[in-house]
């Protein structure tokens, strides 16, 4: 079995600005209780932050230059590339893959996926991310591998799941 695996990449390079975010979101979330809005989040952004760590933790994966994001949020896919034929002889997958990604922050136990439609996508990347922001984990799975859809159109993310990227590397949930 080849292995492709590969160190995940945090970009340390938006660390500060990520802890600027985080004391902003603290602020904006105390004004909106003061004002009796009890619910508001700042995680909206969760999104396209795993879209991004995505991009640099699997281009390698495919050809140079393949791997784009959709140029609009209501795309029935995030991202779309063509694998390296090395990577899709070896998952025994078509080179050209249509790619949904679903972030989770920091979620605790087992972290739930929403919003899964098997016909819209080939591969279906799940990101989990630290309180901070930074990247937990990064894991990918081809569509067919995946279990049933519940009537919410979501699944349980675990460890009996079959992941092929990456090989070595578990998930560890958050506690």
């Amino acid at each position: 079995m080849l292995n492709f695996d590969q160190p995940f990449i945090p970009d340390n390079s938006i660390i500060d600005l990520l802890k600027q975010k985080i004391e902003i979101e603290k602020c904006l979330e105390n004004h909106f209780r003061t004002k009796g809005f009890p619910h508001f989040s700042a995680k909206k952004f969760v999104g396209d932050l795993g879209e991004y760590y995505s991009l640099i933790n699997l281009k390698h994966l495919f050809e140079e230059g393949s791997l784009k994001i959709s140029e609009n949020s209501t795309s029935p896919y995030d991202l779309e590339a063509k694998l390296k034929n090395e990577v899709a002889n070896e998952w025994k997958i078509d080179q050209y893959v249509r790619i949904e990604v679903k972030t989770r922050f920091h979620q605790k136990g087992k972290p739930h996926l929403f919003g899964v439609h098997k016909e819209k996508f080939d591969l279906l990347v799940f990101v989990s991310l630290n309180d901070g922001y930074l990247l937990h984990y990064i894991g990918v799975i081809k569509k067919n591998d995946l279990p049933e859809v519940d009537s919410q159109n979501r699944i349980v993310f675990h460890q009996n799941l079959k992941i092929i990227y990456p090989n070595n590397i578990k998930f560890d949930q958050h506690k």
